[in-house]
């Protein structure tokens, strides 16, 4: 990766930006096929646990500004957050409905029940976030990718298999 250079303009606007304006074309009346948003974009995340973390807040600020504009919504809706614990670049926030694409509304995912090493700093994140949490491992293209779904029980229908 190249030097990562204006990370404090990067940052200033990843963390203060207008979300009201960064997601204007957004009509949350409508359907969503797992429609979804990155913030970190570019992996900068991978490079150390500082760069995560904003990321990591950044994803977090998203999640509880959508969960706020979908909170008048009539119809069912999922919303969550994906974190991969190896790719910073693929950290989402995720809104799910019924849709005409495919018949995959609501979305149920087995939670993996064993033992997950992850950094105590991503931990206390996670716990201090107030939101639930659990890991799902899968294999892409024969690698084991291990994933963290953070969600708002109270928000939506709920993505965990119980």
């Amino acid at each position: 990766m190249r030097k990562f250079r204006g990370q404090k303009r990067y940052y200033k606007k990843l963390l203060n930006n207008d979300l009201d304006v960064y997601f204007d074309n957004l009509d949350y009346n409508s359907w969503f096929n797992f429609w979804h948003d990155h913030p970190d974009w570019y992996g900068y995340g991978n490079i150390s646990w500082k760069h995560l973390s904003l990321h990591l807040k950044a994803l977090i600020r998203r999640f509880n500004y959508l969960k706020t504009k979908l909170s008048n919504r009539s119809e069912d809706f999922q919303i969550f957050c994906i974190i991969d614990i190896n790719d910073s670049s693929q950290n989402a926030v995720y809104i799910h409905t019924k849709n005409p694409n495919q018949d995959n509304f609501p979305v149920q995912v087995e939670k993996h029940d064993g033992n997950i090493s992850i950094s105590g700093q991503l931990r206390e994140l996670l716990k201090s976030s107030g939101y639930d949490w659990f890991f799902y491992k899968w294999n892409r293209d024969d690698e084991i990718v291990t994933l963290i779904y953070l969600y708002d029980k109270n928000m939506g229908l709920l993505i965990d298999k119980n």
